[in-house]
């Protein structure tokens, strides 16, 4: 059981494979913050185009230009020119390396209280019958 959860987990969809391509294989454009949320750990968005589309995403800076930013400034975007929908505003080595290491899902955080709690119904369960067998 514990073998197939381990194979689950670390067959998860990870980001940071694209962070990687896009540190090998990418183009700059200029882009614009475009919504500012500074109270929520730097947050901001920022949008620009590339082959004729409009984009969007949140920074990946951590908050280190959420204060001397506003919305329309001029930002440094880089982008897969294959996939521009993967795209920072930092140096793409630097969002590699923090998109990787130990990722744990989004959705994992919903189910995983779910299955601690079948697996304690589950457990009790198995143990009332063995105590009715006696």
């Amino acid at each position: 059981m514990l073998a197939g959860l381990s194979i689950f987990l670390t067959s998860c969809y990870n980001k940071a494979l694209e962070y990687k391509e896009l540190a090998r294989n990418y183009k700059t454009t200029i882009g614009h913050a475009a919504a500012m949320n500074c109270s929520n750990h730097g947050e901001f968005y920022y949008t620009f185009h590339a082959n004729g589309k409009k984009y969007s995403n949140k920074s990946l800076s951590g908050g280190a230009d959420c204060d001397s930013l506003k919305e329309g400034d001029e930002l440094n975007i880089y982008y897969n020119p294959d996939n521009p929908s993967i795209n920072t505003n930092i140096d793409p080595n630097t969002a590699y390396s923090k998109k990787s290491g130990l990722y744990i899902p989004d959705w994992l955080w919903v189910l995983f209280p779910i299955i601690i709690v079948v697996s304690q119904i589950l457990f009790l369960s198995r143990k009332n019958a063995e105590n009715n067998d006696k």
